[in-house]
């Protein structure tokens, strides 16, 4: 089960790619919607629309990758509270252990 940390990392990481998409996403759809201006006519707008089903699929991925991140933040938490509880009960199985063979030691004396 990998560790918290690497979870927040592979977090960071899904929000960072998140992240780069999104720009590079608004500068493609500002750069087609500039053609506008100069590309008149069907073929102008055929190449816009055919770019919009793009835009819709990529902004798609994106609220997956939202998720993603959401989700992996959220199994941060389940995990270090399974790591917190599973360090008390070991410690707890040590404390009891400790106190028998104080027990048994003081009753050989």
């Amino acid at each position: 089960m990998p560790t918290p940390a690497e979870l927040r990392n592979k977090a960071t990481a899904v929000n960072t790619a998140s992240g780069n998409i999104r720009r590079e996403a608004n500068a493609y759809r500002n750069q087609m919607n500039g053609t506008a201006d100069w590309w008149q006519g069907d073929a102008g707008n055929a190449i816009r629309q055919s770019y919009s089903a793009i835009h819709a699929d990529v902004d798609r991925l994106l609220s997956k990758l939202d998720t993603l991140k959401s989700r992996l933040n959220g199994l941060v938490g389940e995990v270090q509270r399974a790591d917190d509880e599973r360090r008390r009960k070991a410690e707890e199985a040590r404390r009891l252990a400790e106190e028998k063979r104080r027990r048994e030691a003081a009753a050989r004396k």
